[in-house]
């Protein structure tokens, strides 16, 4: 009977073990330096998924893949090659201790609010809606 603490193979991937380190938004991203960088992965992040990294699998919190997307402040993306080099600090830092981590994609559609989105735009579901609606 295998343990949770035995390796797992799923499919291509050979996990440690089979403890997950399931997705939670920590909203710790930073500004970008421009205003299309969007919220950006950093150090913080990194080191905080890189002291996890004993689990066999973590599932990073969710990743914005369009800026149309953005659903919370501080939640990081992955559409601007800021937010891709802050991933690969944070994926640098997991694998150095050894960890093995997949990014959970997300875009919130029409949960998204105007306030976070570029030049303040309705969110994506919302556009072309009657007003009276």
């Amino acid at each position: 009977m295998p343990s949770l603490f035995d390796s797992y193979v799923l499919g291509p991937v050979h996990l440690k073990n089979r403890i997950v380190l399931p997705p939670m938004t920590r909203t710790r991203t930073s500004e970008g330096d421009l205003p299309t960088d969007g919220d950006v992965p950093n150090e913080l992040m990194a080191t905080y998924y890189g002291q996890r990294a004993g689990a066999g699998l973590i599932i990073t919190e969710a990743t914005d893949v369009d800026p149309s997307g953005h659903g919370y402040a501080r939640t990081p993306g992955i559409h601007s090659e800021a937010q891709m080099r802050g991933w690969r600090l944070v994926t640098a830092e997991v694998h150095r201790h050894g960890g093995t981590a997949f990014t959970q994609l997300w875009h919130v559609g029409r949960l998204a609010h105007s306030s976070l989105l570029p030049n303040r735009q309705a969110p994506m579901g919302d556009r072309g809606r009657d007003a009276h609606c």
